[in-house]
């Protein structure tokens, strides 16, 4: 989110002056103004891909856990009262 700000900050004017001249004469802010914006997809992006892969992690955990079994057998004289 502050990527995103950022990036929106600093390329709003940018946009703005292209709009009225239809020329960039503040290249260096105009690709500045890329690596927040950038950053904040990719960052979006690995937000999405961990919310998929979060409950197929969870079931595998469960799955694992099941297989696991007990961990050691019970005593003779406690099943037998």
């Amino acid at each position: 989110m502050i990527f995103g700000a950022a990036g929106l900050l600093l390329g709003a004017s940018v946009v703005v002056e292209f709009m009225e001249t239809r020329f960039v004469p503040r290249l260096p802010t105009a690709v500045l103004a890329t690596g927040p914006h950038a950053s904040r997809v990719s960052v979006a992006r690995l937000r999405t891909d961990r919310r998929q892969h979060r409950p197929r992690r969870r079931e595998a955990k469960r799955v694992a856990y099941l297989a696991a079994g007990a961990l050691r057998e019970p005593r003779e004289s406690a099943v037998a009262r």
